[in-house]
């Protein structure tokens, strides 16, 4: 008789769990962490942010307008919205990474637009691509706010400035030539409402070295239009140049002797005259311009 085998004498069964296949999971979660390494390089390698404040924002176009430095095109306009007080257009701007040292204290901001005015023509190259925001750099810290110019900033600040005081400016503005026997010795830089508003006050940079024809003598009118004379014996007609006539532009005569007076200071204000005196177009000093300070010849 056949013995019945006990339960210690079977075979015991042994449990191998499977093994999970682990690189099929491998390839997506490797392509999550590219897309997230290229996203943090992009961010990393992107320019600031940085607001400019306009009063006229007419052209900044979000996405198009582009930031220019030096010929260069540097960044771009973003973002284009009204400030808190609704006084303002802010364009926020993107710079590029190697222009970030560019949003310094002192940095100016002015949008270059085509214009055709009297004192010529600028910004032609804006009539097919539209308008630009030239950049002028700054030597101060970092910024990320700004407010832009209504105009560009004057390219020199040497030589002598001087205010020039009338009740009407008529054609002048910054640009209008100053001359001295016809010869151009100095720019109009600014044109302003004076403090009371009951006249104009005619900032003038006159250039070097011209600077020591200015003395507190000196007497300044303004050159534009045309003057008639008409007498007994007939008329004759008194005229500057075509520039001063279209466009405006200011005459400075220095008298001779104990009249000359001294040097102009940096800030000496000057009536500026409609017309000038028939004494002050006979005034011939001799001033030397090759000296710091000049003094006429006896």
């Amino acid at each position: 008789m056949t013995e019945q085998p006990t339960p210690a004498d079977l075979p015991v069964a042994r449990i191998v769990p499977r093994r999970r296949v682990i690189w099929v999971w491998g390839v997506p979660l490797a392509a999550v962490v590219l897309v997230v390494a290229m996203l943090v390089q992009g961010v990393a390698q992107r320019g600031p942010l940085i607001d400019v404040s306009f009063v006229d924002g007419t052209g900044l176009e979000p996405g198009r307008t582009p930031v220019r430095y030096q010929g260069m095109t540097v960044g771009r306009v973003e973002r284009v919205r009204l400030s808190p007080d609704l006084e303002h257009v802010v364009a926020r701007i993107r710079l590029d990474p190697s222009a970030e040292g560019l949003a310094r204290a002192g940095a100016a901001f002015w949008i270059v637009r085509a214009d055709v005015g009297l004192q010529g023509v600028t910004g032609l190259d804006t009539l097919l691509s539209g308008p630009y925001i030239e950049l002028a750099q700054g030597d101060g810290s970092r910024r990320r706010r700004f407010q832009g110019l209504e105009r560009p900033p004057i390219a020199s600040t040497a030589g002598l400035h001087v205010v020039l005081t009338a009740e009407r400016v008529g054609p002048i503005g910054p640009g209008t030539g100053v001359t001295y026997r016809d010869v151009r010795v100095g720019t109009v830089d600014s044109v302003e409402l004076a403090a009371d508003s009951t006249g104009v006050e005619i900032g003038v940079r006159i250039h070097e070295p011209y600077t020591p024809i200015v003395r507190t003598g000196t007497r300044f009118w303004n050159t534009s239009g045309v003057g008639i004379d008409i007498g007994l014996l007939g008329g004759s007609i008194r005229a500057e140049s075509l520039e001063a006539i279209i466009s405006g532009g200011i005459a400075l005569a220095t008298p001779e002797g104990r009249a000359l007076g001294e040097p102009a200071r940096d800030g000496a204000r000057f009536e500026l005259a409609p017309e000038p005196r028939d004494a002050w177009l006979g005034w011939r000093p001799e001033i030397v311009l090759d000296a710091a300070i000049a003094e006429p010849k006896p």
